[in-house]
């Protein structure tokens, strides 16, 4: 009998082992590397490095990428998330030490464990902790007003985005998921996901427009669409690049002309081309007696992730004919593979406020190309002035050493007048 017993428990004893071994192989992540669908682009590959290079908006990724932290439970990928912003932010905490008196009242770690997360839920936890955290649910929201926020948030330190998303809308295992985002690229209207399952998925560039719809599903455990949150500590002052934008935007639509040293016109007209960013210019250059046709680019406004000056990248069209004295309504349907740029990355125009209105400057040590004509190097300088009533223009071009070859004498400007229409 004695025997009979110590065999049933070592049975049950074994059973329980068996039992725990097999929850725990179901609760902690398990390296399993899956390929990502056609659409999904990753960071460590040269196209995703390419979109990060690119990107106009990643004031957020040095800081994501440095607190990032992997789930450490299959089901903690919010967790996860809210440490590496906590992190981000200066606060200290751990996966392991999340779960305070405070956050426990929004949600236990035991239900988190076997269940996860719904949105409002980890919003919730993390205010817990202390950071304000505004929860916009995309079934409330459009790709547009997203994209919006995308590039706002994104072009500022020390505020973050967060998404919840169904992953089978981007091609991937039909589960909820929760991971923050990390960077924007217009040309490809992708954002890059940290994606906190790093034992599946690499971080991740996502199409800006499926990701939305990702995010506009319904959750079972809340009743809700997902969507996102945005986060930052309670209290700090956000910062406004987009008031900086909208004013050097509003100053720079209009037609500037001028007769001397020959007929010579300047129209910026702003348009609508939210595939490209969200202020967005048609530039036209006419010159000569006729006012014949001399050049086309597309502007694109991009705050600093200070917010204390806007970059302006030049792309050419593709296909030019098909947009002279185009109308600002024309452009919606504007691509980015309908544009390439038009210079090489460092020719960017920075434009800053200053008490007349605003000063555009290409920095000739940031700026060097290869001349089309002669094949040699070349450094290139412009200065803009922008006021109410005039537009002044400067460009110059120097060899390696710093000879000045050509363009206006340091210190002059063409002067081009605004037209009132």
């Amino acid at each position: 009998m004695k025997k009979l017993v110590l065999a049933l428990l070592a049975l049950v004893l074994a059973a329980a082992l068996g039992m725990v071994t097999y929850v725990g192989w179901l609760l902690y992540p398990q390296q399993d590397p899956r390929p990502l669908p056609q659409q999904l682009v990753a960071l460590d590959s040269e196209e995703g490095r390419l979109r990060l290079d690119r990107a106009t908006a990643a004031a957020d990724y040095p800081a994501l990428a440095a607190a990032f932290q992997p789930q450490a439970l299959v089901s903690y990928c919010g967790v996860a998330t809210s440490v590496t912003v906590l992190d981000a932010l200066g606060t200290d905490t751990s996966q392991w030490s999340f779960f305070s008196i405070e956050a426990s009242r929004v949600r236990s770690r035991m239900q988190v464990t076997f269940g996860g997360m719904s949105l409002p839920e980890f919003s919730g936890l993390l205010r817990s902790h202390g950071p304000s955290a505004v929860m916009i649910h995309a079934s409330e929201a459009s790709v547009e007003s997203f994209r919006a926020a995308v590039r706002r948030n994104l072009s500022a330190p020390n505020d973050y985005l967060v998404v919840n998303y169904q992953r089978e809308a981007l091609g991937q295992d039909r589960v909820g998921h929760i991971s923050p985002v990390a960077a924007y690229d217009p040309v490809s209207d992708s954002v890059l996901i940290m994606d906190t399952a790093a034992h599946k998925y690499p971080p991740t560039w996502a199409p800006l427009p499926q990701l939305f719809q990702a995010m506009n599903t319904t959750d079972p455990a809340s009743g809700l669409s997902r969507g996102y949150v945005e986060i930052r500590q309670d209290g700090q002052e956000v910062p406004d690049p987009a008031s900086l934008l909208e004013a050097l935007a509003e100053m720079m639509d209009g037609t500037f002309e001028t007769s001397l040293p020959e007929p010579f016109r300047d129209r910026r007209q702003r348009i609508e081309a939210p595939r490209l960013g969200q202020a967005v210019f048609y530039l036209q250059l006419n010159q000569g007696a006729e006012l014949d046709l001399y050049r086309q680019r597309v502007l694109v406004l991009t705050p600093t992730p200070e917010g204390d000056a806007v970059v302006q990248r030049a792309y050419r069209l593709i296909e030019p004919e098909l947009w002279v004295d185009a109308g600002p309504g024309q452009f919606t349907d504007l691509a980015p593979d309908q544009v390439h740029h038009a210079m090489e990355p460092g020719c960017e125009m920075t434009w800053r406020r200053v008490p007349t209105g605003f000063q555009g400057y290409t920095d000739p040590e940031q700026c060097r190309i290869i001349s089309s004509r002669t094949g040699k190097p070349r450094r290139i300088e412009s200065e803009n002035r922008l006021m109410r009533d005039a537009l002044w223009l400067a460009e110059r071009g120097f060899d390696p050493q710093g000879q000045q070859l050509f363009g206006t004498e340091p210190g002059d400007f063409y002067r081009l007048e605004r037209r009132q229409d």
